[in-house]
């Protein structure tokens, strides 16, 4: 089975780069994506390149989706873009031409938008573009944005949620269709195994597997035996719509 990876990351030093909280992580050319998966005997059939906090609001790497295009044709790939709330239909449009398929705020590491920035910003770019959402949340704010979440048309959240803490709000949000990616497993402070099969028994369309490669600034990091543990916990069907169908019904398809 072919995986949908609906988080990595490409860091290129052809582009723009800049410290966050004094980080700046080592070149991940897509080669280097590639070529790790490829090691792992794994094989994708497109993804989702999410901005991370180190690339701030530029988006000459979107270049990349254009070479992706013409390097893999028979592959999907979009972009997620670190975008300013202040931003005009336009410059939504023509990320969109680009193949900027939504836009991320990172809450826990300082995205200084508010959430209810966020929401209106979201209601205009869902019907400017189709967008969607996706946080990385500050777990310990996150059950009291529940309300101002709930509004947003098409929504994710990042890493199972970051902390335990913020479990029993997924959970919440799972039911009323946000999705969740399986991703970041190094991030977390918790078992993530059984979190993600409660939420998949909630919503069996709420997962999205991502590999958070490179796994900047952690220590355990991506590895095969990651999706040896999917086969390990759900029958064929769950493990098709979590490491493929929901992630690239979501992202290509937009349902």
């Amino acid at each position: 089975m072919k995986l949908f990876d609906a988080h990595f990351h490409v860091i290129d030093t052809r582009f723009h780069l800049e410290a966050n909280n004094g980080f700046i992580p080592d070149a991940f050319p897509f080669a280097s994506y590639e070529n790790l998966l490829t090691s792992m005997a794994l094989k994708v059939d497109g993804g989702a390149i999410i901005s991370g906090s180190f690339q701030g609001y530029d988006t000459g790497y979107l270049q990349i989706l254009k070479e992706l295009t013409a390097q893999y044709p028979d592959r999907k790939y979009v972009a997620i873009a670190n975008v300013k709330t202040t931003a005009s239909d336009a410059d939504i449009l023509a990320l969109a031409q680009r193949g900027v398929a939504g836009a991320r705020f990172n809450l826990f590491r300082g995205n200084g938008a508010s959430v209810t920035a966020i929401a209106d910003f979201a209601q205009r770019a869902y019907e400017v573009a189709g967008w969607t959402i996706e946080l990385q949340v500050n777990p310990q704010q996150l059950a009291d944005m529940v309300p101002v979440l709930t509004q947003i048309p098409r929504l994710s959240i990042d890493h199972v949620g970051m902390r335990k803490v913020s479990i029993p709000t997924l959970y919440e949000l799972a039911d009323k269709g946000v999705k969740i990616k399986a991703s970041g497993f190094g991030r977390l402070d918790f078992d993530p195994w059984p979190v993600l099969v409660k939420l998949n028994d909630i919503n069996p369309k709420a997962l999205m597997f991502g590999s958070d490669i490179p796994g900047t600034r952690v220590a355990h990091k991506f590895e095969k035996a990651d999706i040896a543990h999917f086969d390990s916990l759900f029958d064929d069907t769950a493990q098709q719509r979590i490491l493929h169908d929901n992630a690239y019904d979501w992202y290509i398809n937009q349902k």
